[in-house]
């Protein structure tokens, strides 16, 4: 019974809580070549791993680093299990090094697209943050004879049609060079766009090569239909801060509405605008303001997030979704969905189902309890410990009309004011409550009296009390002895008898 029980609480937790910790798994794909030492940014680098991410790691995350220089190399790849592993991979990290001649950054992608996937087939559900530390050249080994492309083709081949689930990239590009100088910000800003915000490049200063890290826990939400025939109407969800790295606290996030998204944009808006992070596990509710001058039809906008402080940010867009109506109650007609009805009503339906559901889950849960009660129900007929014991099953008759009452019945009542409790039923009427060690009367047939009790597990015990000296231990101790015919015990239940037990006379 209590391991029926809580495995229906631990179904009914799975089924309500909607926020669930995941682990993120990281991988870190390293610019070693000698160029990355400009400005002691390859040891500032270092300095910033150990700081804000080994020794942050979680149990149960998977950390990957790979480096990249004439070759290609998996330095680090390790699943967190303890504090050892933490300290394993952050002592690793004083044994990297910034000496290649060459930057191979095709093949460093190459390898790193092939590690994300392996993970992600593996440890499916969990999310995966993609950083690709470099500073813009890509500049291959000669004796592999590949194209010399620009960084910025590289980054097209590799991330335009990014679309991993639950994966972000950060292309943090130091400027050390003209090359990566001259990136243009809207083709930055457009990777970003065509990505939903899964790749986004930073241009970190040398002295913070690594800028703070903001993970953002929050899913889609489809506000489904919206009916405007009234004025505005606002939209309000929680945003969890799930994680920071780095210097995160007291940085600033800016709220915006994707332009790009619908030409009514300007009639969609946001609040707060801003807001200033403080912890991990912080909520935010933000409210979206939909104007009635929004024409009908479906809207998918993207709320942008952004910081001044190159923040890293995952997502840094999110998207919500819903359908604009415009319905009068008063003046539609009967085809107006129950959709358009309740959008157009007071009350918000919003809070009603969480506690619904939570009443149908105790509801089914007693209900539960009650059956598996009935099932080990016994009922003893003219309470007495040596008369015949019939047990219960499924609220069938035939239990009853063992005893000699074909006319009763056993079943819930449902009628307050004892709602949901197990009832002896004569025709539609309810008779006795049925409590367990309790005896009733009811009138059998013939109309004469009968004395039952219901008990929760048959009484075995009577049989030892009863026993007639002499008989063997096994026998005494047997709860079906009595029902059985034996050499020295006649069947007690013989009307003959009435239940007496005796020995048989030899001959």
């Amino acid at each position: 019974m209590n391991k029926i029980i809580s495995f229906l609480w631990v179904l009914f937790l799975v089924l309500i809580v909607h926020k669930e910790a995941s682990a993120t798994n990281r991988i870190f794909l390293l610019d070693t070549s000698g160029s990355m030492k400009q400005a002691g940014l390859f040891e500032k680098i270092k300095d910033t791993l150990k700081r804000d991410y080994m020794s942050k790691l979680k149990q149960g995350e998977h950390i990957i680093i790979l480096t990249f220089d004439e070759k290609v190399a998996i330095f680090i790849d390790q699943e967190i299990r303890n504090g050892n592993d933490i300290s394993t991979v952050t002592k690793q990290i004083d044994n990297l090094k910034a000496t290649g001649p060459w930057t191979w950054m095709t093949k460093g992608l190459q390898v790193t697209i092939e590690q994300a996937n392996r993970l992600k087939s593996q440890l499916p559900g969990e999310g995966l943050n993609i950083y690709f530390l470099t500073d813009g050249v890509n500049d291959p080994p000669p004796d592999i004879n590949e194209p010399r492309l620009r960084f910025i083709e590289v980054l097209l081949n590799y991330f335009k049609d990014f679309k991993m689930e639950d994966a972000y990239v950060y292309v943090l590009l130091y400027k050390g060079n003209e090359e990566s100088q001259s990136i243009p910000k809207e083709y930055t800003d457009n990777i970003s766009h065509v990505t939903d915000g899964k790749v986004t490049i930073v241009s970190p200063s040398l002295e913070n090569p690594i800028p703070p890290e903001i993970e953002i826990g929050y899913n889609a939400i489809d506000f489904g239909k919206v009916n405007l025939s009234r004025g505005d109407v606002e939209k309000t969800f929680d945003m969890e801060i799930k994680e920071l790295k780095g210097d995160a606290k007291g940085k600033t996030v800016y709220l915006s509405v994707d332009a790009n998204t619908s030409p009514n944009t300007d009639f969609i808006r946001i609040s707060p605008e801003n807001f200033k992070i403080q912890n991990e596990g912080q909520t935010e509710k933000i409210t979206i303001h939909m104007s009635r001058n929004l024409s009908p039809g479906d809207y998918m906008p993207f709320l942008n997030l952004s910081s001044p402080d190159n923040m890293l940010i995952s997502p840094n867009k999110l998207m919500f979704k819903f359908s604009a109506v415009k319905s009068d109650i008063a003046t539609t007609s009967s085809s107006v969905t129950a959709d358009e009805i309740k959008s157009a009503l007071p009350f918000n339906w919003e809070w009603v189902w969480q506690p619904l559901i939570l009443f149908l889950f105790l509801v089914t849960l007693y209900i539960l309890l009650l059956v598996l009660r009935l099932k080990n129900l016994w009922i003893q007929k003219d309470s007495q410990e040596d008369r015949k014991q019939v047990r219960v099953k499924n609220m069938k008759k035939s239990s009853l009309e063992l005893i000699g009452l074909p006319n009763y019945a056993i079943g819930f009542g449902i009628i307050p004011p004892e709602v949901l409790s197990i009832f002896l039923f004569k025709g539609d009427e309810k008779e006795w409550k049925i409590i367990t060690g309790k005896s009733v009367t009811c009138k059998k047939p013939n109309g004469k009296d009968i004395m039952i009790t219901f008990h929760d597990k048959p009484l075995t015990s009577q049989t030892q009390s009863h026993a007639p000296d002499g008989l063997p231990n096994e026998k005494q101790n047997d709860p079906d002895f009595f029902k059985k015919k034996d050499e020295d015990i006649i069947d007690f239940r013989s009307d003959e008898h009435k239940g007496d037990i005796r020995y048989k006379e030899k001959k």
